[in-house]
């Protein structure tokens, strides 16, 4: 059986369990963001509010989560490993790579592409900044409706750094748009299309188009429940079991992407990390999401995706 990498080590697929697969433990983003409107919202830096709010997780049913905050988002490897130790039941898998444009420094413009791959290669087979904190998948992102030249070079980082190591790749599409270009981008790169998750498709909930990515053999990220700005859960669970009944809810991981302070109930605010499992996933089951189609969701896929070594 292979291998996941988490913040502790690495486990046994069985290990895994219940996964959420997009969340954000600890975020620290270079100072010159927290001059940006709105962007103090994702302060999320106090370890022991986290470790209380990864522990509505754990009480909730949850086994392993993906903490999604990649280089440019400000990962903080001492503060995962900080928060793993705190609570080590529930598995945490780090992320390296870049996440958009908008919140990378000026060396990520001005490195080469090979400089940058040899870093975020290291990060996942010697450790993250030099400690034994290993990453486990690597991210890239597009911004809204463009495919720009650091876009580009920020998926041809994630492309060369899965061919070099094998870790799988997870994304942002900005509002959920470029979602298909980036399938088409690492189709075009040789990609193994069943090691790419493109995150935030649920912002576009458009059935025909998700059908036409599983198609291709992605995965759709699925990580808005509960975060009302982006639409009702209503149109996620419509969503889900039309994929499903397409023949493709092998295809779907599910998260929150709670990377703001204003998200976490720890801070006072809220859905809070406990709501993917304790509200959004009975509430498919009471809509007759099958529990074969929600183990798939919860404990296969993500089993599948993030197994590489």
């Amino acid at each position: 059986m292979q291998k996941i990498q988490t913040v502790l080590g690495l486990i046994d697929g069985d290990e895994m369990g219940v996964t959420n697969y997009h969340e954000h433990l600890f975020v620290n983003l270079p100072p010159w963001a927290y001059l940006v409107p709105g962007w103090e919202d994702h302060r999320i830096d106090n370890v022991e509010k986290n470790i209380a709010e990864l522990k509505l997780f754990e009480n909730s049913g949850g086994n392993t989560i993906v903490d999604a905050t990649a280089i440019d988002f400000g990962h903080e490897p001492y503060m995962l490993l900080k928060i793993a130790k705190a609570v080590p039941s529930v598995n945490i898998i780090a992320t390296t790579g870049f996440n958009k444009s908008a919140y990378c420094d000026r060396f990520v413009y001005d490195w080469s592409v090979e400089k940058l791959v040899s870093v975020v290669c290291d990060h996942i087979t010697k450790g993250i900044n030099g400690t034994t904190v290993k990453a486990g998948v690597v991210k890239a992102g597009t911004m809204y409706m463009r495919m720009n030249r650091i876009d580009e070079k920020l998926l041809k980082i994630a492309s060369e750094v899965h061919k070099r190591v094998g870790v799988p790749i997870s994304t942002h599409t900005e509002g959920g748009s470029m979602c298909m270009e980036q399938v088409e981008f690492f189709e075009a790169e040789g990609i193994d299309l069943s090691k790419v998750a493109i995150g935030h498709s649920d912002r576009n909930p458009d059935p025909e188009l998700h059908i036409s990515m599983c198609k291709k053999g992605v995965y759709l990220g699925y990580d808005c429940p509960g975060k009302i700005k982006y639409g009702p859960d209503s149109w996620r669970i419509d969503l889900i079991k039309k994929v499903i009944t397409a023949g493709y809810g092998n295809r779907i991981l599910i998260g929150n992407d709670l990377g703001k302070v204003s998200y976490l109930k720890s801070y006072g605010g809220g859905p809070g990390l406990g709501y993917l499992l304790s509200r959004f996933i009975p509430t498919l089951r009471s809509q007759e999401v099958a529990e074969d189609d929600l183990r798939n969701i919860l404990i296969n896929n993500p089993r599948s995706f993030f197994a590489y070594l």
